[in-house]
């Protein structure tokens, strides 16, 4: 199985040629849960956060414990890469690498 990664943000992989292609094709729920992935990286990469930074922080910290959980019920992190057939692996590789970036 090709390994999918939604658009870029930030350092994250993109395969351009799936999101292209099958943007359009996507019904309104699969646009829906690729938009909250792609909100849920946006705090992590402070990309989507105007407040200050303990508030930042407990964002950042509550997307994490999303990335990382183990669970698969609807609304999941493992359940939405299902859903939309990403790689959850290669997108909690590239979060901990931009992570490990900014702290370094």
């Amino acid at each position: 199985m090709a390994r999918r990664v939604i658009r870029q943000h930030s350092d994250l992989a993109v395969d351009h040629d799936f999101w292209n292609r099958h943007k359009k094709a996507m019904g309104p729920e699969r646009r829906l849960w690729v938009r909250c992935l792609e909100d849920a990286i946006e705090c992590v990469t402070g990309r989507a956060i105007a407040c200050g930074r303990i508030e930042r922080q407990r964002i950042v910290r509550q997307e994490m414990r999303w990335f990382a959980s183990k669970r698969i019920e609807p609304g999941s992190y493992l359940w939405v890469c299902g859903m939309l057939n990403y790689d959850p692996g290669t997108i909690r590789e590239e979060l901990a690498k931009r992570t490990r970036k900014e702290k370094g």
